[in-house]
């Protein structure tokens, strides 16, 4: 980026574009610094594919965001004040430098503005993280989606500014996104919680009042009920076909899935000590309960225990890993960068794509329950097949676990339904 068009992005690193037309009225400064964005927007930054309109300064803004600079010949249009000769490049740099004096906004400290506080609360999460309190993927998703409350707010907005007013305003952006096919009302409602999350734990810090407006019930994103999908068992038999044809191992994982209502992370958890192929069953709690959720014991269906004594070492940490010995599935923050891959996943994309089938890999465990649901007896069973945490002082502490035998005969029943019955 130019020496030029860094300084304008310092610049607007601390002032809205509503800031500086509230100063045009005030200074010529304001007014050039104004008059550049907006022409470079016409002019000289393109417009990305697929992105909603914007005002003019805006477009300019988010390109600067993005590491491109304004053209030359824009700024100098501007600041020459129609003189036809092209400023020179030095001078530029210093001009644009002179409209932050000329401006006279007083700077805000780092550790004082949204970006600053931000970071100390992503850094928060982080630590979180690696005491085991949330996953990789909420750390992830904490931070994705804060930075987008700070590039609506700017990162250099003092944190004293954010109050009850700026949080509906925030609202009422988000609720403008959503009417532009932007976002979805459930992406936005995971922001709008990002955001408030933040601004409580800087409250709690003394750094500024709580809005008094954070709970109010107005702040709501109307989410239309979503048609669950399921896998016919034409499509199941497809599936299995294929990977009788391609991948033993693949079938192996989407067995288990349907026999234990497993998610990737569960299969690529999996111990050895969970496993008893003697009698034929896994007992654990699912990766994502490991403390609070129930531990259930899964009969195994014939398939699944062939290819588990196939593709499974009971030797090692884990049942199932790569050809090179690897976990299937990692979901890791080295040094706060979140990272992950997931080869159970995109085994299953290689199945479904020749199977032709569309739905994500998360249909096995919501197929195997609805089937459950659609027994009058075996339907009782369905938070327990899918290991959920106990939710009400009952289940906590006055309901065991159902009888062993009759959930596998429940077991027994589910197998007959998606695999055998025609």
């Amino acid at each position: 980026m130019d020496p030029a068009s860094q300084s304008m992005k310092d610049l607007l690193d601390r002032l809205s574009i509503r800031d500086l037309r509230r100063l045009a009225v005030q200074g010529e400064a304001a007014q050039k610094l104004l008059d550049i964005l907006e022409k470079a927007s016409v002019d000289g930054i393109p417009q990305t594919q697929g992105a909603i309109p914007l005002p003019f300064a805006l477009k300019t803004v988010y390109a600067l965001e993005s590491g491109q600079g304004i053209p030359g010949h824009v700024i100098s249009d501007v600041m020459s004040n129609g003189y036809p000769a092209t400023l020179a490049p030095e001078f530029l740099q210093q001009y644009v430098k002179s409209l932050d004096r000329r401006i006279g906004i007083e700077s805000v400290s780092k550790d004082k503005t949204v970006k600053g506080q931000v970071d100390a609360w992503v850094r928060n999460q982080h630590s979180r993280h690696v005491a085991g309190k949330i996953s990789a993927g909420r750390y992830d998703a904490y931070q994705r989606n804060v930075d987008v409350f700070v590039e609506w707010i700017r990162p250099g907005t003092d944190i004293s500014g954010i109050t009850a007013q700026k949080l509906r305003d925030y609202y009422d952006w988000l609720c403008q996104q959503i009417g532009s096919g932007r976002f979805s009302p459930a992406y936005s409602r995971s922001l709008f919680n990002a955001a408030k999350n933040f601004i409580s734990r800087v409250a709690e810090l003394g750094l500024m009042p709580l809005p008094g407006n954070i709970r109010s019930k107005d702040f709501t994103f109307d989410e239309s009920p979503q048609e669950i999908a399921y896998f016919s068992r034409v499509e199941i038999r497809f599936l299995l076909s294929e990977c009788d044809q391609t991948s033993a191992r693949t079938k192996l994982f989407l067995l288990l899935m349907l026999n234990c209502g497993m998610y990737q992370s569960d299969i690529a958890d999996l111990k050895p000590s969970e496993v008893d192929l003697g009698r034929g069953v896994i007992t654990r709690r699912r990766s994502k309960r490991k403390r609070h959720g129930l531990k259930v014991t899964y009969k195994l269906w014939p398939e699944t225990i062939e290819l588990l004594r196939r593709f499974g070492s009971f030797d090692g940490d884990l049942v199932l890993t790569s050809e090179d010995g690897n976990r299937l599935v990692s979901y890791r923050v080295p040094k706060g960068e979140f990272k992950r891959y997931d080869l159970i996943g995109q085994a299953y994309n290689k199945v479904r794509k020749r199977a032709g089938v569309t739905k994500p890999i998360k249909v096995f465990r919501k197929t195997s329950a609805n089937t459950l649901d659609q027994h009058r007896v075996y339907r009782t069973f369905c938070p327990y097949f899918l290991a959920h945490a106990p939710r009400t002082v009952t289940e906590v502490s006055y309901v065991g676990s159902p009888p062993e035998e009759l959930f596998f005969e429940a077991i027994d029943w589910l197998r007959e339904e998606l695999l055998v019955k025609p």
